[in-house]
């Protein structure tokens, strides 16, 4: 089962997420930025927003989501996210792959 939980969405999601916690891996966008121009990105309209998932967000979503293999970093370009290296720590410290 995975879910994509889009970093721009994440408000309106809120209530569909309070009560599944059925997941083996999800995907979070944590930023809009991007250093690329890739012709066939689906996240192209977003690109230049500057808006930047915080950890405890982040770690709200790992808490809700419960035990899981696998979380795939997506934004933009999620190395650009200026903690992309606490993300990935958080991750690391709850066990989790990270992609």
């Amino acid at each position: 089962c995975n879910l994509v939980l889009d970093l721009l969405k994440l408000e309106r999601n809120k209530r569909k997420m309070e009560n599944c916690k059925c997941f083996d891996s999800i995907s979070v966008s944590i930023n809009t930025d991007c250093n690329g121009n890739c012709p066939y990105c689906f996240q192209q309209n977003y690109h230049g927003q500057h808006k930047y998932m915080t950890l405890e967000e982040f770690k709200r979503i790992l808490d809700w989501a419960g035990d899981l293999d696998q979380v795939k970093l997506l934004g933009g370009e999620p190395t650009l996210h200026p903690e992309f290296l606490d993300f990935v720590n958080e991750l690391t410290t709850r066990n989790v792959h990270a992609s």
